[in-house]
């Protein structure tokens, strides 16, 4: 439709250049060009046509350096149709003019009507047209009937209530759903944000379900377990009644409450549990440690950083520390025995020793001590293990020597040694 002339650009042009002023995006009829030099300096001008915005040809300008006096405007009348995609273009010899385009957008459409008086070939009547619909045809010069749209009309059948939404069931299908307060406010919000707020989310809703992270505050569970695992196969996580003094197939990081925390398994720390209950990998750099034992802050003096209890709960054993020392203990309490006696063949027991010198099969590292298997059969007390034994996969379980046992029989046959040296002198003198 035609809608009157009006301003369709105005551009001031750079200096010798070739520059797109206006761009068509339907038919329009330009009616004038107005060239004005704000200079105070004569220079020339271009204005090209250039159809589909293609390079132009000489044949397309409607001036080619044309003259222009300082403070001049030069109009053209040029009543030229351009096409959707045409491109008016202009070039100056200097930076001081503007180029102002004047015309009518739409005024080639065609033949269209602007008023229902206009248009002609209607139909007659409406017989056999029952609920279609009239509409203006695409040439806008007649209408015409064109059967209902079945979505609309899925709409149209639905009777309106208070608190509802029309949603499609199917194809040509409608139906309603209830849309209360609260999903209108939770559509209203503005973004993201705004609708974790009216469903009441904190922060926790938008993060990465790989990578949740808890920053401050807590979590509550209701009853006396909570637990997390691995999907299908429960093979991490954790699992606390809290408030059971005993039981089995259960281990907790923490629980408030009488409950142990208890692994049931093997636990590897820096590296997978093998057979063992707790094992600490660690490797071989300079200042670094497998395990650290380090006192409280504030704390002084001594304290014992590892206690070995016995099932029954009495102490067997520890590894005390001072300000500058560490003690190795076991249990000797005089409490603790019955049966004392003087220990005596010490020494035909020490003479029965057989001190070795030898080198590690790992390293090659020269070593010395005893043969676990010759130490046992004379202080069987100071050697855990069997002779030869191996684990179920056929590798080496190795007997072990506890060097402090022969303590008591060392000092035994020094002891039984000075009491001869002691007859000997008394003969002597």
């Amino acid at each position: 439709m035609a809608v009157g002339i009006k301003r369709l650009c105005g551009v001031a042009l750079p200096a010798t250049t070739l520059t797109n002023v206006y761009t068509a995006t339907q038919e329009v009829a330009l009616s004038t060009i107005v060239v004005c030099n704000r200079g105070t300096t004569a220079t020339t001008f271009r204005l090209a046509h250039a159809p589909g915005g293609a390079a132009d040809a000489l044949g397309d300008y409607f001036a080619y350096d044309a003259p222009i006096e300082p403070k001049q405007m030069v109009p053209f009348t040029i009543g030229v149709c351009l096409a959707a995609t045409d491109v008016l273009r202009a070039y100056a010899g200097n930076a001081n003019l503007t180029v102002v385009a004047w015309g009518e957008e739409g005024a080639a459409s065609g033949g269209g009507a602007s008023t229902f008086l206009d248009l002609t070939d209607t139909p007659g009547d409406y017989a056999g047209d029952a609920t279609r619909f009239v509409r203006v045809n695409a040439a806008e010069t007649a209408l015409e009937f064109v059967a209902q749209d079945p979505e609309l009309a899925a709409l149209s059948v639905l009777t309106s209530a208070a608190d509802t939404l029309p949603y499609y069931t199917g194809s040509g299908t409608a139906a309603l759903a209830a849309f209360t307060a609260a999903g209108r406010t939770l559509v209203a919000g503005a973004d993201a944000a705004a609708q974790r707020t009216a469903l009441g989310l904190g922060t926790m809703a938008q993060q990465d379900a790989n990578a949740v992270a808890i920053t401050g505050g807590y979590g509550t569970f209701t009853g006396n377990v909570a637990g997390l695992e691995r999907s299908g196969d429960s093979q991490i996580g954790f699992y606390s009644l809290l408030n059971a003094a005993g039981g089995a197939s259960r281990f907790a990081f923490f629980g408030l409450g009488t409950a142990v925390s208890q692994f049931n398994g093997s636990v590897g720390i820096k590296q997978p549990p093998s057979a063992h209950t707790l094992e600490l990998g660690f490797g071989k750099v300079a200042g670094a440690y497998g395990l650290s034992l380090k006192q409280m802050d504030g704390d002084t003096g001594g304290g014992h950083p590892v206690m070995f209890v016995s099932s029954g709960g009495s102490i067997i054993g520890s590894i005390s520390t001072s300000a500058t020392a560490t003690a190795y203990n076991t249990s000797s309490d005089v409490r603790l025995k019955h049966s004392v006696a003087t220990l005596v063949g010490a020494l035909e027991r020490v003479r029965a020793l057989r001190p070795v010198q030898f080198k590690w099969n790992a390293d090659d590292s020269p070593g010395q001590g005893f043969l676990a298997h010759e130490l046992q059969r004379t202080i069987p007390e100071a050697v855990s293990g069997e002779p030869d034994a191996v684990n179920d996969d056929g590798s080496v379980k190795p007997q072990q020597v506890d060097h402090s046992k022969l303590v008591p029989w060392i000092i035994g046959a020094l002891q039984e040694m000075a009491a001869r040296l002691d007859a000997l002198e008394g003969g002597i003198s």
